[in-house]
């Protein structure tokens, strides 16, 4: 039930020089050389066993290879969602506090707007009462001459 173990590179040149092709990046041939002789029957079927052998731990390095490299990508799937998940959280969470201070400042800056057109309503009411009580000042007058004209004028 566990996958066959993968026997590390032994440290050749030439084993160097074909991990390409172990690892399954390249594509390898192998030529087994056989005979219909009689008399080499034994050295033609032990060839044969070994290349059976070779070709079987080949397919079998390959199938184990393919079987990690797609778990490494499931996990770098998994890693990579992760990543943007936290992304996401982050930037909403930097969206939100955003928008708090937008809004504080936003109600520091509505506040003080209506202060100021409190103010300059006040201001404008005192005006307004002022101007009002001079023109109700000169109206009075203006009445006050017009009585004393009419009494002096009969």
């Amino acid at each position: 039930s566990r996958p066959p173990q993968v026997v590390p590179f032994r440290d050749s040149k030439l084993t160097r020089v074909l991990q390409g092709y172990f690892c399954g990046r390249g594509s390898s041939c192998m030529v087994v050389n056989i005979n219909p002789c009689a008399g080499i029957y034994d050295e033609t079927l032990q060839a044969l066993k070994f290349s059976a052998i070779a070709t079987q731990s080949l397919l079998r390095a390959i199938y184990v290879l393919k079987r990690e490299v797609l778990r490494q990508r499931q996990e770098k799937e998994v890693l990579e969602a992760d990543v943007r998940e936290q992304v996401v959280s982050e930037m909403m969470e930097f969206v939100s506090g955003m928008q708090d201070d937008f809004s504080e400042t936003l109600e520091t800056q509505k506040a003080v707007v209506e202060e100021k057109l409190e103010a300059q309503m006040a201001n404008l009411q005192k005006r307004l009462k002022s101007y009002y009580s001079q023109e109700l000042d000169v109206s009075r007058l203006a009445l006050k001459k017009e009585k004393k004209s009419d009494r002096f004028g009969q």
